[in-house]
């Protein structure tokens, strides 16, 4: 990608791209035209991305990598070449001040996704803050079985280093199809807690070392009020949501 040509722009116009490129790469070779389809990446390779693929897009790659052949031929593409897809969708979603965030899950795929309002300007640039800032909120997420799992979730960012650590603590879990209840309720799931070293670029972030898994995740809010993000392991694929303290 050419710096110049992305310099001064925000951030996500940058991702958005980049995003829409690897889409081309991983088989999706075409643009969307028709209006119908304005929610995909592959029509509009401008728009903000909120923590996730939009969702027409996650189910194109589904079904190039799990439905159909590996030579298959366009003019053998019908719907009925796709197979049954499932007519309902589970979701996961909590709502903190300037974010929100969730999992929803169908055909046997659980994607976590985020959205909010769009800093003003890089974490780095913030001169209202300083020192070391707090965001304090909670994760949701489904194991495999669709075990439902939640706790708190506290990210916290040096702003001299712009590096931080993402805790994921009293992780609790629920039983597949019951919603997720007030902490303390459920049972205790794996350790009960993880921890993540993070560093942060702009207005994302993105884990550097800790417990398995991988984080990454968005600042949120004109001030950044507000973070949320995605921990993907094995054995959970969860979305997290934090306001600043």
């Amino acid at each position: 990608m050419d710096r110049d040509f992305f310099s001064g722009r925000p951030d996500h116009q940058a991702v958005s791209v980049l995003v829409h490129e690897m889409l081309h790469s991983l088989g999706l070779q075409g643009h969307v035209d028709a209006p119908a389809f304005q929610d995909s990446n592959m029509y509009n390779a401008w728009f903000r991305l909120d923590g996730s693929l939009p969702a027409i897009d996650a189910a194109g790659l589904q079904a190039l990598y799990t439905r159909l052949g590996e030579e298959t031929e366009p003019e053998d593409l019908s719907v009925s070449s796709l197979g049954a897809w499932s007519r309902e969708t589970v979701h996961l979603g909590g709502e903190l001040d300037d974010v929100a965030f969730g999992v929803r899950h169908s055909n046997g795929v659980s994607m976590p996704w985020t959205t909010g309002a769009e800093p003003a300007g890089a974490l780095a640039d913030n001169t209202g803050l300083s020192g070391t800032a707090t965001w304090n909120g909670g994760l949701l997420g489904f194991t495999p079985a669709l075990e439902v799992v939640g706790g708190n979730a506290e990210l916290s960012v040096d702003l001299g280093t712009m590096d931080g650590r993402a805790e994921f603590t009293e992780l609790q879990s629920w039983a597949a199809g019951a919603a997720p209840g007030t902490l303390g309720t459920g049972s205790r799931w794996n350790t009960g807690s993880l921890g993540y070293t993070i560093a942060v670029a702009g207005n994302y972030l993105r884990s550097t070392g800790g417990d398995d898994g991988i984080v990454n995740g968005q600042f949120y809010g004109a001030d950044h009020e507000g973070v949320a993000g995605s921990l993907e392991r094995d054995d959970l694929t969860a979305a997290f949501g934090a306001a600043r303290d």
